[in-house]
């Protein structure tokens, strides 16, 4: 099996932007969002998850090359990276079969890079598994064999279960496999769940974003400013559309919102930023959203308004 014309095209235009491992740039917006180590590590964990669940199943389906090259691409971005930079650099080569050439790639990837990454540290398990979802519903197509991974991997890090989300999926995948299989209904309904995890840009659009949302359907759809003068508001994240956080903050306040800095009961709306909805970020913005996930739960509140929606009110 060939390359498909479209798969070329990608490669084709990565080829032109492949740019030796180190000599890549970040604008110094990205750079104070992801310069320290742990942010690194965290970004690893997610891409070597991703790639566990691409070739979970049955090796690397056609399906999953493109989701495969673009993030990837996306990883390279953020931060230099030798074996991703094999990768994409031995996909651009026309090989006889693509996806064997690939999942040879990433085992021999795999086989070395989770030795490094101590998963009982930090965000370390939840980043993996949440990459792990994304590959494996990254073709729109979830079997047996990949729930049954996935279930053994909460089994094994229990702690994951405090997110109200990881649960959901938990429950979900428990009983779609109840009878011993995963029809096509049960898998459309799976990849659903997972998309509210780790956002759904690959099942959706076959294209990668890193501006994909988790929990999309979570937010607010429209908001007054009115409806949120004097209440508590909670502001998490970096702004990428012109306004600092800090500037967002003060224009709230003008207004009589009342900006604190944890979230609470008392707090009625979480307002997230761009780069706090990245599904690997598990950083300040991350721990938030987590915590507002949880009272949710309970109470339904805080309500989410996405930067998108804050910026069009302001």
């Amino acid at each position: 099996m060939k390359n498909s014309e479209k798969l070329l095209s990608i490669l084709e235009e990565l080829k032109k932007r492949r740019s030796p491992i180190g000599s890549a740039k970040l604008n110094d917006a990205a750079l104070g969002a992801i310069h320290h180590k742990a942010n690194r590590m965290k970004e690893t964990c997610y891409w070597l998850g991703f790639l566990r669940g691409v070739i979970e199943s049955d090796g690397i389906l056609a399906d999953e090359l493109e989701p495969l090259v673009l993030h990837t691409e996306e990883f390279l971005q953020h931060f230099p990276d030798e074996d991703a930079d094999e990768l994409l650099t031995e996909m651009c080569n026309e090989w006889p079969d693509p996806c064997r050439e690939a999942e040879g790639i990433i085992e021999t990837i795999l086989e070395f890079r989770l030795e490094a990454i101590n998963l009982e540290n930090g965000y370390n398990a939840d980043n993996y598994f949440s990459g792990f979802m994304k590959g494996i519903a990254c073709d729109s197509v979830i079997s047996s064999v990949e729930v049954r991974s996935a279930l053994s991997f909460l089994d094994n890090h229990p702690d994951l279960l405090a997110d109200p989300k990881v649960r959901d999926i938990r429950d979900q995948m428990l009983g779609a496999i109840a009878d011993g299989q995963i029809d096509s209904n049960e898998s459309d309904e799976l990849c659903s769940w997972i998309s509210r995890l780790v956002g759904d840009s690959f099942a959706d659009t076959g294209l990668t974003s890193s501006r994909d949302l988790g929990a999309t359907e979570d937010f607010e759809k429209e908001v007054t400013l009115s409806e949120l003068v004097g209440k508590s508001v909670v502001v998490t994240g970096v702004f990428s559309r012109g306004l600092t956080r800090r500037q967002v903050v003060n224009a709230l306040s003008e207004h009589g919102v009342n900006v604190v800095n944890a979230v609470t009961k008392k707090v009625t709306h979480l307002i997230v930023a761009d780069e706090a909805s990245r599904h690997w970020a598990k950083t300040n913005a991350g721990t938030k959203l987590t915590k507002a996930a949880a009272l949710r739960e309970t109470t339904g509140y805080p309500k989410l308004i996405s930067e998108r929606l804050l910026l069009d009110v302001l």
